[in-house]
Protein backbone atom coordinates (compact mmCIF):
# COMPACT_ATOMS: atom_id res chain seq x y z
CA UNK A 1 0.00 0.00 0.00
CA UNK A 2 1.12 3.56 -0.72
CA UNK A 3 0.91 4.60 2.93
CA UNK A 4 2.95 1.69 4.27
CA UNK A 5 6.07 2.56 6.23
CA UNK A 6 7.13 4.46 9.33
CA UNK A 7 6.94 8.28 9.38
CA UNK A 8 10.23 10.17 9.41
CA UNK A 9 10.15 13.69 10.86
CA UNK A 10 12.90 16.28 11.19
CA UNK A 11 12.86 18.22 14.49
CA UNK A 12 14.38 21.67 14.02
CA UNK A 13 15.79 23.72 16.94
CA UNK A 14 17.14 27.28 16.89
CA UNK A 15 20.60 27.38 18.45
CA UNK A 16 20.63 31.19 18.39
CA UNK A 17 17.49 31.22 20.57
CA UNK A 18 15.87 33.90 18.42
CA UNK A 19 18.90 36.15 18.07
CA UNK A 20 19.44 35.32 14.39
CA UNK A 21 15.84 36.25 13.56
CA UNK A 22 16.09 39.54 15.46
CA UNK A 23 19.51 40.66 14.32
CA UNK A 24 20.09 39.23 10.84
CA UNK A 25 18.08 41.77 8.81
CA UNK A 26 19.59 44.96 10.26
CA UNK A 27 23.11 43.53 10.30
CA UNK A 28 23.16 41.31 7.21
CA UNK A 29 20.44 42.78 5.02
CA UNK A 30 18.60 39.46 4.79
CA UNK A 31 16.37 37.51 7.11
CA UNK A 32 17.71 34.37 8.79
CA UNK A 33 15.13 32.86 11.11
CA UNK A 34 17.23 30.30 12.95
CA UNK A 35 20.57 28.55 13.33
CA UNK A 36 19.50 24.92 13.04
CA UNK A 37 20.17 21.95 15.24
CA UNK A 38 18.23 18.95 13.97
CA UNK A 39 17.20 15.52 15.16
CA UNK A 40 15.65 12.73 13.09
CA UNK A 41 12.46 11.32 14.63
CA UNK A 42 11.51 7.77 13.63
CA UNK A 43 10.26 4.61 15.36
CA UNK A 44 9.24 6.64 18.41
CA UNK A 45 12.72 8.05 19.11
CA UNK A 46 14.72 11.14 18.25
CA UNK A 47 18.24 10.43 17.01
CA UNK A 48 20.79 13.25 16.98
CA UNK A 49 24.51 13.98 17.05
CA UNK A 50 25.74 15.60 20.27
CA UNK A 51 28.63 14.16 22.28
CA UNK A 52 28.29 11.09 20.06
CA UNK A 53 25.08 9.74 18.56
CA UNK A 54 22.17 10.00 20.99
CA UNK A 55 18.70 8.46 21.10
CA UNK A 56 15.86 9.77 23.27
CA UNK A 57 12.10 9.82 23.33
CA UNK A 58 11.15 13.08 21.53
CA UNK A 59 9.01 14.30 24.42
CA UNK A 60 12.02 14.12 26.76
CA UNK A 61 14.36 16.25 24.65
CA UNK A 62 12.92 19.71 25.53
CA UNK A 63 13.00 18.89 29.25
CA UNK A 64 16.64 17.82 28.99
CA UNK A 65 18.04 21.08 27.67
CA UNK A 66 15.16 23.54 27.85
CA UNK A 67 14.63 24.23 24.14
CA UNK A 68 11.65 22.90 22.21
CA UNK A 69 11.75 22.31 18.45
CA UNK A 70 10.58 25.34 16.52
CA UNK A 71 9.50 23.16 13.59
CA UNK A 72 8.60 19.53 12.93
CA UNK A 73 9.13 18.82 9.24
CA UNK A 74 7.68 15.57 7.77
CA UNK A 75 10.24 14.03 5.43
CA UNK A 76 8.28 10.97 4.29
CA UNK A 77 7.83 7.31 5.24
CA UNK A 78 10.53 4.68 5.34
CA UNK A 79 10.03 1.00 4.49
CA UNK A 80 12.84 0.03 6.87
CA UNK A 81 12.41 -1.38 10.38
CA UNK A 82 13.97 -0.11 13.58
CA UNK A 83 16.45 -2.98 13.84
CA UNK A 84 17.89 -2.17 10.42
CA UNK A 85 18.12 1.53 11.20
CA UNK A 86 19.71 1.02 14.62
CA UNK A 87 22.26 -1.28 13.03
CA UNK A 88 23.03 1.44 10.46
CA UNK A 89 23.41 4.07 13.19
CA UNK A 90 25.69 1.80 15.21
CA UNK A 91 27.76 1.27 12.08
CA UNK A 92 28.42 4.98 11.55
CA UNK A 93 29.02 5.70 15.23
CA UNK A 94 32.79 5.87 14.87
CA UNK A 95 32.39 8.82 12.47
CA UNK A 96 30.14 10.78 14.84
CA UNK A 97 32.05 11.28 18.09
CA UNK A 98 32.99 14.29 20.23
CA UNK A 99 36.41 14.23 18.56
CA UNK A 100 34.97 14.38 15.02
CA UNK A 101 32.41 17.11 15.73
CA UNK A 102 32.91 20.34 13.80
CA UNK A 103 30.51 23.25 14.13
CA UNK A 104 30.72 23.99 10.38
CA UNK A 105 31.70 20.84 8.54
CA UNK A 106 30.50 17.85 10.59
CA UNK A 107 27.58 18.68 12.84
CA UNK A 108 24.14 17.45 13.83
CA UNK A 109 22.66 18.45 10.49
CA UNK A 110 25.16 16.34 8.55
CA UNK A 111 24.16 13.40 10.75
CA UNK A 112 20.42 13.82 10.16
CA UNK A 113 21.09 14.31 6.44
CA UNK A 114 22.92 10.97 6.29
CA UNK A 115 20.15 9.28 8.26
CA UNK A 116 17.44 10.71 6.02
CA UNK A 117 19.32 9.51 2.93
CA UNK A 118 19.50 6.01 4.40
CA UNK A 119 15.84 5.93 5.44
CA UNK A 120 14.28 7.70 2.47
CA UNK A 121 16.83 7.97 -0.32
CA UNK A 122 16.94 11.78 0.02
CA UNK A 123 18.45 14.08 2.60
CA UNK A 124 17.15 16.93 4.73
CA UNK A 125 16.41 20.30 3.04
CA UNK A 126 19.71 21.74 1.83
CA UNK A 127 18.92 25.19 3.20
CA UNK A 128 18.85 23.67 6.70
CA UNK A 129 21.94 21.53 6.19
CA UNK A 130 24.06 24.35 4.78
CA UNK A 131 22.75 27.33 6.77
CA UNK A 132 25.13 27.07 9.78
CA UNK A 133 28.20 27.29 7.56
CA UNK A 134 26.72 30.17 5.56
CA UNK A 135 25.63 32.13 8.63
CA UNK A 136 28.70 31.50 10.77
CA UNK A 137 30.96 32.80 8.02
CA UNK A 138 29.39 36.27 8.43
CA UNK A 139 30.51 38.85 11.03
CA UNK A 140 27.25 38.38 12.94
CA UNK A 141 27.67 34.61 12.86
CA UNK A 142 31.22 34.89 14.15
CA UNK A 143 30.03 37.08 17.02
CA UNK A 144 27.38 34.51 17.96
CA UNK A 145 29.64 31.49 17.42
CA UNK A 146 30.72 31.20 21.09
CA UNK A 147 27.08 31.13 22.26
CA UNK A 148 26.14 28.57 19.59
CA UNK A 149 29.15 26.45 20.48
CA UNK A 150 28.06 26.62 24.12
CA UNK A 151 24.60 25.38 23.15
CA UNK A 152 26.01 22.47 21.16
CA UNK A 153 28.41 21.62 23.98
CA UNK A 154 25.46 21.67 26.34
CA UNK A 155 23.58 19.27 24.09
CA UNK A 156 26.54 16.92 24.11
CA UNK A 157 26.27 16.69 27.89
CA UNK A 158 22.70 17.48 28.82
CA UNK A 159 20.75 15.48 26.34
CA UNK A 160 21.53 11.88 27.03
CA UNK A 161 20.03 12.92 29.53
CA UNK A 162 22.08 15.47 31.50
CA UNK A 163 25.45 13.82 30.98
CA UNK A 164 27.70 12.83 28.15
CA UNK A 165 28.10 9.78 26.07
CA UNK A 166 25.36 7.13 25.82
CA UNK A 167 26.09 5.08 22.71
CA UNK A 168 23.88 2.94 20.50
CA UNK A 169 25.84 -0.31 20.53
CA UNK A 170 23.29 -1.92 22.84
CA UNK A 171 20.38 -0.25 21.06
CA UNK A 172 21.41 -1.86 17.81
CA UNK A 173 21.05 -5.33 19.29
CA UNK A 174 17.86 -5.03 21.32
CA UNK A 175 15.84 -6.98 18.75
CA UNK A 176 16.91 -10.33 17.34
CA UNK A 177 16.46 -11.09 13.64
CA UNK A 178 12.87 -12.01 12.98
CA UNK A 179 11.64 -10.75 16.36
CA UNK A 180 9.39 -7.79 17.01
CA UNK A 181 11.04 -4.66 18.37
CA UNK A 182 10.57 -4.20 22.12
CA UNK A 183 8.06 -1.63 23.33
CA UNK A 184 9.12 1.88 24.38
CA UNK A 185 12.65 1.91 25.80
CA UNK A 186 12.44 -1.44 27.55
CA UNK A 187 15.53 -3.66 27.31
CA UNK A 188 15.39 -6.98 25.53
CA UNK A 189 14.02 -9.82 27.73
CA UNK A 190 17.38 -11.52 27.86
CA UNK A 191 19.05 -8.33 29.06
CA UNK A 192 16.42 -7.78 31.73
CA UNK A 193 16.77 -11.36 32.96
CA UNK A 194 20.53 -11.04 33.09
CA UNK A 195 20.25 -7.80 35.06
CA UNK A 196 17.84 -9.39 37.52
CA UNK A 197 19.93 -12.50 38.12
CA UNK A 198 23.40 -10.94 38.20
CA UNK A 199 25.11 -10.94 41.61
CA UNK A 200 25.47 -7.67 43.49
CA UNK A 201 29.26 -7.78 43.13
CA UNK A 202 29.00 -7.62 39.35
CA UNK A 203 32.01 -6.95 37.22
CA UNK A 204 31.95 -4.73 34.15
CA UNK A 205 31.12 -7.75 32.01
CA UNK A 206 28.21 -8.98 34.16
CA UNK A 207 26.78 -5.47 34.35
CA UNK A 208 26.75 -5.33 30.58
CA UNK A 209 29.16 -2.41 30.39
CA UNK A 210 32.68 -2.47 28.99
CA UNK A 211 35.43 -0.09 30.05
CA UNK A 212 34.64 1.88 26.89
CA UNK A 213 31.00 2.17 27.96
CA UNK A 214 32.06 3.35 31.42
CA UNK A 215 34.33 5.94 29.88
CA UNK A 216 31.51 7.07 27.57
CA UNK A 217 29.31 7.94 30.56
CA UNK A 218 32.00 8.95 33.06
CA UNK A 219 34.61 10.59 30.88
CA UNK A 220 36.93 13.41 31.84
CA UNK A 221 35.88 15.50 34.80
CA UNK A 222 32.21 15.48 33.89
CA UNK A 223 29.94 18.37 33.01
CA UNK A 224 27.49 20.07 35.38
CA UNK A 225 23.78 20.05 34.60
CA UNK A 226 22.27 23.53 34.45
CA UNK A 227 18.79 24.84 33.74
CA UNK A 228 19.10 27.25 30.83
CA UNK A 229 15.61 28.00 29.56
CA UNK A 230 13.48 30.90 30.80
CA UNK A 231 9.75 30.56 30.19
CA UNK A 232 8.72 34.08 31.27
CA UNK A 233 10.46 36.79 33.26
CA UNK A 234 7.88 39.55 33.16
CA UNK A 235 5.53 38.18 35.88
CA UNK A 236 8.45 38.08 38.31
CA UNK A 237 9.50 41.63 37.46
CA UNK A 238 5.95 42.82 38.07
CA UNK A 239 5.89 41.04 41.42
CA UNK A 240 9.07 42.81 42.53
CA UNK A 241 7.68 46.19 41.46
CA UNK A 242 4.46 45.42 43.33
CA UNK A 243 6.31 44.51 46.52
CA UNK A 244 8.50 47.57 46.13
CA UNK A 245 5.44 49.82 46.37
CA UNK A 246 4.62 48.36 49.79
CA UNK A 247 8.05 49.05 51.28
CA UNK A 248 8.29 52.03 53.57
CA UNK A 249 11.83 53.03 52.80
CA UNK A 250 12.05 54.28 56.38
CA UNK A 251 15.50 55.05 57.69
CA UNK A 252 17.05 51.94 59.19
CA UNK A 253 14.78 49.59 57.24
CA UNK A 254 16.75 46.77 55.54
CA UNK A 255 14.48 46.96 52.48
CA UNK A 256 14.01 50.10 50.43
CA UNK A 257 11.63 50.57 47.50
CA UNK A 258 13.08 50.67 44.01
CA UNK A 259 14.19 54.00 42.66
CA UNK A 260 13.09 54.96 39.11
CA UNK A 261 16.58 54.12 37.84
CA UNK A 262 16.45 50.69 39.52
CA UNK A 263 13.02 50.00 38.01
CA UNK A 264 14.39 50.85 34.57
CA UNK A 265 17.46 48.68 35.18
CA UNK A 266 15.26 45.79 36.28
CA UNK A 267 13.04 46.13 33.22
CA UNK A 268 15.97 46.20 30.77
CA UNK A 269 17.76 43.29 32.42
CA UNK A 270 14.68 41.09 32.54
CA UNK A 271 13.82 41.77 28.91
CA UNK A 272 17.38 41.03 27.84
CA UNK A 273 17.41 37.76 29.82
CA UNK A 274 14.12 36.71 28.21
CA UNK A 275 15.57 37.39 24.77
CA UNK A 276 18.80 35.54 25.47
CA UNK A 277 17.51 32.47 27.29
CA UNK A 278 13.81 32.33 26.46
CA UNK A 279 11.55 33.21 23.60
CA UNK A 280 9.83 36.41 22.44
CA UNK A 281 7.25 36.07 19.67
CA UNK A 282 6.08 39.67 19.28
CA UNK A 283 8.13 41.60 16.72
CA UNK A 284 7.89 44.92 18.56
CA UNK A 285 8.95 43.29 21.81
CA UNK A 286 11.89 41.63 20.06
CA UNK A 287 13.02 45.04 18.87
CA UNK A 288 12.72 46.40 22.40
CA UNK A 289 14.70 43.43 23.69
CA UNK A 290 17.51 44.14 21.23
CA UNK A 291 17.67 47.74 22.50
CA UNK A 292 17.61 46.54 26.11
CA UNK A 293 20.44 44.10 25.45
CA UNK A 294 22.56 46.83 23.90
CA UNK A 295 21.90 49.17 26.83
CA UNK A 296 22.75 46.49 29.41
CA UNK A 297 26.11 45.85 27.76
CA UNK A 298 27.01 49.51 28.03
CA UNK A 299 28.30 51.12 31.18
CA UNK A 300 28.55 48.02 33.37
CA UNK A 301 24.80 47.77 33.88
CA UNK A 302 24.85 43.99 34.28
CA UNK A 303 26.98 44.30 37.41
CA UNK A 304 24.42 46.73 38.84
CA UNK A 305 21.61 44.33 37.88
CA UNK A 306 23.28 41.40 39.67
CA UNK A 307 23.87 43.54 42.76
CA UNK A 308 20.21 44.61 42.77
CA UNK A 309 19.03 40.99 42.53
CA UNK A 310 21.28 40.02 45.43
CA UNK A 311 20.01 42.90 47.58
CA UNK A 312 16.36 42.02 46.92
CA UNK A 313 17.00 38.37 47.77
CA UNK A 314 18.74 39.13 51.07
CA UNK A 315 16.78 42.05 52.43
CA UNK A 316 13.26 42.08 51.05
CA UNK A 317 10.29 40.40 52.79
CA UNK A 318 9.27 36.77 52.12
CA UNK A 319 6.62 37.67 49.55
CA UNK A 320 9.44 38.82 47.25
CA UNK A 321 11.26 35.47 47.44
CA UNK A 322 9.77 33.80 44.34
CA UNK A 323 10.76 36.70 42.10
CA UNK A 324 14.14 37.38 43.68
CA UNK A 325 15.13 33.70 43.55
CA UNK A 326 14.04 33.48 39.93
CA UNK A 327 16.05 36.55 38.94
CA UNK A 328 19.17 35.28 40.70
CA UNK A 329 18.80 31.96 38.88
CA UNK A 330 18.41 33.79 35.55
CA UNK A 331 21.30 36.15 36.19
CA UNK A 332 23.57 33.19 36.95
CA UNK A 333 23.04 31.94 33.39
CA UNK A 334 25.22 34.78 32.17
CA UNK A 335 28.96 34.34 32.56
CA UNK A 336 29.32 37.71 34.28
CA UNK A 337 26.41 36.84 36.57
CA UNK A 338 27.97 33.56 37.64
CA UNK A 339 31.25 35.36 38.28
CA UNK A 340 29.52 38.05 40.32
CA UNK A 341 27.58 35.68 42.51
CA UNK A 342 30.58 33.39 42.93
CA UNK A 343 32.63 36.19 44.44
CA UNK A 344 32.85 35.57 48.16
CA UNK A 345 32.55 39.17 49.15
CA UNK A 346 31.50 42.19 47.16
CA UNK A 347 30.88 45.37 49.06
CA UNK A 348 30.45 43.40 52.26
CA UNK A 349 27.88 41.03 50.70
CA UNK A 350 28.48 37.29 50.62
CA UNK A 351 27.38 37.04 46.97
CA UNK A 352 26.55 33.55 45.84
CA UNK A 353 27.10 31.99 49.25
CA UNK A 354 24.26 34.11 50.61
CA UNK A 355 22.01 33.22 47.67
CA UNK A 356 22.75 29.49 47.95
CA UNK A 357 22.28 29.53 51.69
CA UNK A 358 18.92 31.31 51.46
CA UNK A 359 17.64 29.03 48.69
CA UNK A 360 18.71 25.79 50.40
CA UNK A 361 17.38 26.76 53.81
CA UNK A 362 14.00 27.87 52.49
CA UNK A 363 13.66 24.66 50.46
CA UNK A 364 14.61 22.40 53.37
CA UNK A 365 12.12 24.13 55.63
CA UNK A 366 9.27 24.21 53.06
CA UNK A 367 9.03 27.98 53.31
CA UNK A 368 8.41 28.50 49.60
CA UNK A 369 5.50 28.31 47.20
CA UNK A 370 5.75 25.81 44.31
CA UNK A 371 6.92 28.57 41.94
CA UNK A 372 9.48 29.85 44.42
CA UNK A 373 10.66 26.29 45.13
CA UNK A 374 11.35 25.77 41.44
CA UNK A 375 13.28 29.03 41.28
CA UNK A 376 15.27 28.19 44.43
CA UNK A 377 16.15 24.75 43.08
CA UNK A 378 17.29 26.48 39.90
CA UNK A 379 19.64 28.68 41.93
CA UNK A 380 21.24 25.60 43.50
CA UNK A 381 21.37 23.77 40.18
CA UNK A 382 22.93 26.63 38.24
CA UNK A 383 25.47 27.26 40.99
CA UNK A 384 27.23 24.15 39.68
CA UNK A 385 27.64 25.71 36.25
CA UNK A 386 30.89 27.59 36.81
CA UNK A 387 34.07 26.74 38.67
CA UNK A 388 33.85 29.55 41.21
CA UNK A 389 30.17 28.99 41.90
CA UNK A 390 30.68 25.24 42.20
CA UNK A 391 33.36 25.84 44.81
CA UNK A 392 30.85 27.83 46.85
CA UNK A 393 28.23 25.14 46.38
CA UNK A 394 30.55 22.42 47.67
CA UNK A 395 32.10 24.44 50.49
CA UNK A 396 31.91 23.07 54.03
CA UNK A 397 29.72 25.98 55.03
CA UNK A 398 27.04 25.20 52.44
CA UNK A 399 27.36 21.64 51.15
CA UNK A 400 25.49 20.00 54.01
CA UNK A 401 22.58 22.44 53.75
CA UNK A 402 22.38 22.06 49.97
CA UNK A 403 22.58 18.26 50.18
CA UNK A 404 19.82 18.17 52.78
CA UNK A 405 17.59 20.39 50.66
CA UNK A 406 18.13 18.26 47.55
CA UNK A 407 17.28 14.98 49.29
CA UNK A 408 14.29 16.64 50.96
CA UNK A 409 12.91 17.50 47.51
CA UNK A 410 13.58 14.02 46.16
CA UNK A 411 11.74 12.38 49.05
CA UNK A 412 8.68 14.60 48.96
CA UNK A 413 5.80 12.45 47.73
CA UNK A 414 3.85 15.50 46.59
CA UNK A 415 6.77 17.16 44.83
CA UNK A 416 6.55 18.10 41.17
CA UNK A 417 8.56 16.00 38.71
CA UNK A 418 10.51 19.02 37.47
CA UNK A 419 11.47 19.92 41.04
CA UNK A 420 12.72 16.38 41.74
CA UNK A 421 14.70 16.44 38.50
CA UNK A 422 16.31 19.72 39.49
CA UNK A 423 17.17 18.27 42.93
CA UNK A 424 18.78 15.25 41.28
CA UNK A 425 20.77 17.62 39.04
CA UNK A 426 22.00 19.47 42.15
CA UNK A 427 23.29 16.18 43.61
CA UNK A 428 24.92 15.32 40.28
CA UNK A 429 26.71 18.67 40.24
CA UNK A 430 27.81 18.24 43.85
CA UNK A 431 29.21 14.80 43.01
CA UNK A 432 31.49 16.49 40.47
CA UNK A 433 32.98 19.02 42.87
CA UNK A 434 32.57 17.89 46.50
CA UNK A 435 35.82 17.10 48.34
CA UNK A 436 36.50 13.34 48.24
CA UNK A 437 40.07 13.38 49.57
CA UNK A 438 40.46 11.02 52.59
CA UNK A 439 40.47 12.58 56.03
CA UNK A 440 43.22 11.86 58.56
CA UNK A 441 41.08 8.99 59.80
CA UNK A 442 41.22 7.46 56.32
CA UNK A 443 37.51 7.97 55.78
CA UNK A 444 35.72 10.00 53.11
CA UNK A 445 34.82 13.56 54.10
CA UNK A 446 31.42 13.88 55.76
CA UNK A 447 29.79 15.83 52.92
CA UNK A 448 30.79 13.30 50.25
CA UNK A 449 29.75 10.44 52.53
CA UNK A 450 26.33 11.98 53.11
CA UNK A 451 25.73 12.39 49.37
CA UNK A 452 26.88 8.85 48.57
CA UNK A 453 24.78 7.24 51.30
CA UNK A 454 21.76 9.31 50.36
CA UNK A 455 22.06 8.30 46.71
CA UNK A 456 22.30 4.61 47.57
CA UNK A 457 19.19 4.94 49.74
CA UNK A 458 17.35 6.63 46.88
CA UNK A 459 18.33 3.86 44.46
CA UNK A 460 17.28 1.21 46.97
CA UNK A 461 13.87 2.89 47.36
CA UNK A 462 13.32 2.33 43.63
CA UNK A 463 11.10 5.38 43.18
CA UNK A 464 12.34 7.65 40.41
CA UNK A 465 11.37 8.75 36.93
CA UNK A 466 13.72 8.21 34.02
CA UNK A 467 15.50 11.56 34.29
CA UNK A 468 15.94 11.39 38.07
CA UNK A 469 17.20 7.81 37.94
CA UNK A 470 19.74 8.64 35.25
CA UNK A 471 21.04 11.56 37.27
CA UNK A 472 21.20 9.55 40.49
CA UNK A 473 23.17 6.79 38.77
CA UNK A 474 25.57 9.31 37.27
CA UNK A 475 26.00 11.12 40.57
CA UNK A 476 26.81 7.88 42.39
CA UNK A 477 29.14 6.83 39.58
CA UNK A 478 31.06 10.10 39.71
CA UNK A 479 31.51 9.80 43.48
CA UNK A 480 32.80 6.24 43.12
CA UNK A 481 35.08 7.19 40.25
CA UNK A 482 36.46 10.25 42.05
CA UNK A 483 36.60 8.62 45.49
CA UNK A 484 38.20 5.38 44.30
CA UNK A 485 38.19 2.20 46.39
CA UNK A 486 37.14 4.05 49.53
CA UNK A 487 33.92 5.28 47.89
CA UNK A 488 33.39 1.94 46.16
CA UNK A 489 33.63 0.07 49.43
CA UNK A 490 31.15 2.42 51.09
CA UNK A 491 28.67 1.98 48.23
CA UNK A 492 29.25 -1.78 48.35
CA UNK A 493 28.37 -1.86 52.04
CA UNK A 494 24.98 -0.40 51.08
CA UNK A 495 24.39 -3.05 48.35
CA UNK A 496 24.28 -0.31 45.72
CA UNK A 497 24.99 -2.74 42.88
CA UNK A 498 22.01 -4.88 43.88
CA UNK A 499 19.76 -1.81 43.93
CA UNK A 500 20.93 -0.83 40.46
CA UNK A 501 20.39 -4.38 39.19
CA UNK A 502 16.82 -4.24 40.49
CA UNK A 503 16.19 -0.98 38.65
CA UNK A 504 17.69 -2.42 35.47
CA UNK A 505 15.35 -5.39 35.75
CA UNK A 506 12.32 -3.11 35.91
CA UNK A 507 13.01 -1.99 32.34
CA UNK A 508 11.25 0.82 30.53
CA UNK A 509 14.20 3.22 30.85
CA UNK A 510 15.62 5.35 28.06
CA UNK A 511 18.80 4.16 26.38
CA UNK A 512 20.76 6.88 28.16
CA UNK A 513 19.52 5.89 31.61
CA UNK A 514 20.17 2.21 30.86
CA UNK A 515 23.74 3.16 29.92
CA UNK A 516 24.16 5.18 33.13
CA UNK A 517 22.87 2.31 35.28
CA UNK A 518 25.12 -0.23 33.59
CA UNK A 519 28.21 1.99 33.76
CA UNK A 520 27.61 2.90 37.42
CA UNK A 521 27.06 -0.73 38.35
CA UNK A 522 30.24 -1.70 36.56
CA UNK A 523 32.20 0.78 38.66
CA UNK A 524 31.02 -0.79 41.93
Amino acid sequence: MADEGSPVVLHLYDLSQGMAARMSMPLLGKQIDYIPHTGIVVFGYEYFFGGGIQKLRPELVPAHFGLAPCKAIPLGKTPMDQETFDAFVAGIQSRYTPATYNLLKHNCNHFTDECANFLLGSGIPSEIRDLPEVFLSTPLGQSLAPMIQQMTDQMSTNMDPFAAGADLTAAASVAKPGAAAPPAAAPAPAAAAAAASAPASSSAASAGASSDAIEAVFRGKGEPVTSTFIAAVEPFRRLIVSVSKTLSGAEGSPASPLTPDQEALLASGCLSLQAQFGRIDDAAERASAAEATASMLAGGRWAAFHALCSTILRTWPPRARPASLFLVRCAMLRGDGAAYFAEEARGGVMGLRSSIGCAATWLAEDQLSPAASTAAAGVLQNAGGSEGAAAALASRALCGTVTGAAFHLLRKTDGAALLRQSAAAVLHNLALCVDVEPQESGEMPDDATAILLGLTEQLAAGEADDVVLGLEARALGWLVKRGGSMAGALAGSMDAAASIAAMQAKGGWSAATQAALAACRALL
